[in-house]
């Protein structure tokens, strides 16, 4: 457990964007399992919150330098 603690600090941004990243995930999978999406749609929604969670990260970083 302080190996993970000590990840995050030093890395802080990468670990918002994981988060993010997870939960955005999650909420597409959610909201899409009534649609019956497989295959390439289904990668390309889920890249896409990939990118959305990447880009929301660094925006946010925009306002205070990282340690």
């Amino acid at each position: 457990m302080k190996r993970l603690g000590d990840w995050l600090r030093r890395h802080p941004r990468l670990a918002a964007w994981v988060i993010l990243a997870a939960v955005l995930i999650a909420v597409v999978a959610f909201d899409t399992r009534a649609l019956g999406l497989r295959g390439l749609r289904m990668v390309l929604l889920v890249v896409g919150a990939l990118g959305v969670s990447a880009a929301a990260v660094w925006i946010v970083s925009w306002d205070r330098p990282a340690k």
